[in-house]
């Protein structure tokens, strides 16, 4: 629960209860076991996002433009091939008391998709001297997923705080976007 913290927990338990709370961690760390691919990806590229800004040649952009859409695309087909196996991932793992948890980790695996767009998109930031962005970006997914969490848990369960995380990821990527536009790639 990077973005999240212990909070979301807390709030599915008060929401749904304590049974519920099973079935989504089992889900989600699953889900928050693929972010480490995109994660050490945009460590093993920092260097040469540092070199490559400070030269400002058109390497830098080839660099970022090539590292998006790598991560991106790997990242969407990763997420599909997990939300297609959720229900044998879960069962094999778990069995069949967590059946329930295959809809969590089908609708959060989508998270790994944003997760790799901002672990690039966080490293070149720090890169320009812009880190100072990077609180405002969590406090953003934090309230995005407690907003979404307290909206979509009541009617939709388990999926609705699953569908809170992708929300809150996706508005960190989206907050990079509007935040700071010597970042993007264009």
């Amino acid at each position: 629960h990077m973005i999240e913290g212990n909070a979301d927990l807390r709030i599915v338990q008060h929401l749904l209860g304590p049974k519920e709370i099973g079935q989504y961690v089992a889900a989600t760390n699953l889900s928050e076991a693929l972010y480490f691919v995109p994660t050490m990806i945009g460590n093993v590229v920092f260097p040469m996002l540092v070199a490559a800004y400070q030269s400002q040649d058109r390497t830098s952009l080839r660099l970022r433009c090539f590292l998006y859409r790598t991560l991106v695309l790997s990242s969407i087909a990763i997420a599909a091939t997990t939300s297609v196996l959720a229900p044998q991932l879960i069962g094999f793992l778990y069995g069949p008391r967590f059946e329930p948890a295959s809809d969590v980790l089908a609708i959060h695996a989508w998270t790994l998709v944003f997760v790799a767009y901002s672990a690039v998109f966080a490293k070149i930031l720090i890169a320009q001297g812009y880190q100072r962005l990077l609180p405002k970006l969590t406090l953003t997914g934090i309230a995005t997923n407690a907003a979404g969490l307290w909206l979509l848990v009541p009617t939709l369960g388990l999926r609705g705080a699953a569908f809170a995380a992708v929300l809150s990821h996706s508005a960190i990527a989206m907050a990079l976007l509007l935040l700071h536009g010597p970042a993007r790639t264009d």
